[in-house]
């Protein structure tokens, strides 16, 4: 699938985002397609990036019977994400800076798993300063969000600034 061709499918029903869950932060990248019986762009997106198509049942129009099926491609692994964002990145005219910190949260997260464990018996807990490093980029993710959206940082998020 042409580079630029995915990247304004991602800018239209694409979205990025960085999740925090007390010390724990994590990402995912959809993107969505509707009207059609089968899901075939997200199907060829699925066969060169991979992730899991799935059919969208939580929204109240999916329940109403005479609305058209909509899908949900979801990429969450590390590997899948980071290729498609620098596939697309180049060319991404709305959402290139949420697209570039989830890359450099990608890439750091894949960094800090290099690093010797603070301790044996729990090799994927972090220090103080990879959680603060994460929560920086999470913190940059939300202010990006701000303002292409609107609204305000929730109390639970400017605890981390």
């Amino acid at each position: 699938m042409d580079e630029k061709y995915l990247a304004g499918i991602f800018d239209g029903e694409g979205s990025t985002g960085i999740y925090c869950q007390g010390e724990s932060f994590h990402f995912c990248l959809t993107i969505s397609q509707s009207g059609f019986t089968e899901p075939k762009i997200l199907t060829d997106i699925h066969n060169q990036y991979g992730g899991h198509i799935s059919k969208n049942t939580n929204t109240v129009r999916s329940k109403i019977k005479s609305r058209k099926p909509s899908w949900v491609l979801s990429l969450s692994r590390g590997d899948e994400a980071i290729k498609i964002l620098n596939d697309i990145y180049p060319h991404l005219k709305i959402k290139n800076r949420e697209a570039k910190l989830v890359i450099d949260f990608i890439e750091l997260c894949k960094e800090q798993r290099k690093e010797k464990p603070i301790n044996k018996a729990y090799p994927n807990r972090l220090r103080r300063s990879q959680i603060e490093h994460r929560a920086h980029l999470y913190i940059e993710f939300l202010k990006v969000r701000e303002s292409q959206f609107g609204g305000v940082l929730s109390n639970r998020d400017a605890e981390y600034e």
